[in-house]
């Protein structure tokens, strides 16, 4: 199935709000965390990138882009990776309302402020965004701060989704990526007990893992075919992700939910002036890791490498 493909309907319900607000635009370069061992990047259009030191490939779609200098293959500064909100999902607002890179198109054209970057250990890259209702008054200011501390496989986000408007709303937050773990595009799901959970995808073919670790409590998660999770991240009904594993290699991808302010008996609407925060980690680790992963000798010369083993929490076996 085609990357770009989504479910129609779901287009056509949020498109008047979603069109570019200028047409040929170009989208500022990606937000830069250079750290080590893992690089993040944030877009202003709401995607989220890492990419592993010593490898030439991101983990997230698309994993690889060419230096505009030298033409070399090198880690994709952008990816098709962050969070998204559905909005109203039951239409008593004028919705459903779809915001995020992943539920429906580019963020860009709500930007308030950033991508900023704070540097240190952690460094940190703060994102603003407003999301107006069917009649452009503001309706939701959400605020990502995407940290990472040095020698850490794992860096965070926080996602604070504050009400703007003048009534209670109802929405689904979710976070959902694109896998290519390791510049592989073919992977199996997983998911590890913890506490906390660990969940994404297993690329076999260059023994390594990445997804999401549990901070704040999902109402559902999926790892599998990219078509299938891409659907669900996008359902505005009851469903969504449907806690599955996929068993079978492909073209795959990860995502969680929260539906703490979404419809059903456990669910409250965020009153005006509320904020809902939902925390979250993504993990990258080695199952089968090459020190140094890449490498280069003439005929004649000892090349010497490590090689480590470790299951699916980060730990040598």
């Amino acid at each position: 199935m085609p990357r770009s493909i989504r479910p129609i309907l779901a287009l056509c319900a949020s498109a008047f709000l979603l069109l570019p607000a200028v047409a040929g635009a170009q989208t500022p370069p990606p937000t830069e965390i250079d750290g080590s061992p893992l690089n993040v990047w944030v877009g202003a259009d709401g995607g989220i990138q890492a990419n592993v030191d010593g490898y030439s490939s991101s983990e997230w779609y698309p994993y690889t882009t060419s230096d505009p200098a030298t033409g070399e293959v090198i880690p994709s500064p952008v990816g098709n990776a962050g969070f998204g909100l559905i909005v109203d999902p039951q239409g008593s607002a004028g919705g459903p309302y779809r915001f995020g890179k992943q539920v429906s198109f580019s963020l860009e054209q709500y930007l308030t402020s950033g991508p900023s970057l704070t540097p240190g250990n952690p460094s940190s890259i703060s994102t603003i965004w407003t999301f107006p209702d069917a009649n452009s008054a503001p309706m939701i200011e959400l605020t990502q701060v995407i940290s990472y501390s040095n020698g850490s496989r794992q860096f965070e986000s926080s996602f604070n989704v504050r009400n703007v408007s003048s009534g209670p709303l109802t929405f689904r937050a979710n976070v959902e990526g694109d896998l290519a773990i390791r510049g592989s595009d073919v992977g199996i799901g997983f998911l590890s007990p913890g506490p906390p959970r660990f969940m994404g995808g297993l690329n076999q073919e260059v023994g390594a893992a990445g997804g999401f670790v549990e901070e704040t409590p999902w109402s559902a998660y999926e790892s599998g075919p990219l078509g299938t999770v891409s659907g669900h991240t996008f359902d505005g009904t009851a469903g969504g992700f449907d806690n599955t594993l996929s068993v079978d290699p492909s073209d795959n991808a990860a995502g969680v939910q929260w539906d703490d302010h979404f419809t059903g008996a456990n669910a409250v609407a965020l009153q005006p002036g509320d904020t809902a925060t939902y925390n979250l980690g993504w993990k990258f680790i080695d199952t089968l890791g090459l020190t140094p992963p890449i490498d280069q000798k003439l005929t004649g010369e000892t090349a010497t490498l490590t090689a480590s083993v470790g299951d699916l929490s980060g730990a040598a076996i």
